[in-house]
């Protein structure tokens, strides 16, 4: 019996802001003289613009989000944290936490500038009267 293929949380988190109107690109790449995967200034996995705004995403399993939050703390660029230097331009920077709730995958979303968090269940693909209303409209993170 073949095993079923788990979606990233990267996938998740693309596939939930696009459906929030962003614009979205991946900006983690794997290194292959090292066998590791880059993060965007050490803590970005997607990049995502809309609503007039840019937002920096690190997408994880929801058991890690904490580790992730003091591992974004914790890095510098010429000794000013990387959180100010995206904060001073203008950038939202959050983290999303995946976790499946039932048959549902729920996202937590913490703003790291703000300290604000709030869960967000995974959106089911748009019925044909959404699509011709347009896009729908951007998340305040």
């Amino acid at each position: 019996m073949k095993k079923k293929k788990r979606t990233s949380p990267t996938q998740l988190s693309l596939k939930l802001m696009r459906r929030l109107g962003y614009m979205c690109g991946i900006v983690e790449k794997w290194n292959m003289h090292a066998k590791v995967r880059q993060d965007l200034f050490g803590c970005i996995d997607i990049v995502a613009v809309g609503g007039g705004v840019t937002v920096g995403i690190q997408a994880c399993i929801g058991d890690d989000l904490t580790t992730r939050l003091k591992k974004i703390h914790g890095l510098e660029y010429e000794d000013v944290p990387v959180e100010r230097r995206l904060h001073d331009a203008s950038w939202q920077l959050v983290i999303h936490g995946w976790r499946k709730l039932g048959s549902r995958w729920v996202c937590r979303i913490y703003n790291v500038h703000t300290g604000e968090e709030h869960d967000l269940t995974a959106p089911r693909p748009p019925s044909k009267k959404t699509s011709e209303q347009g896009s729908q409209p951007c998340l305040n993170l």
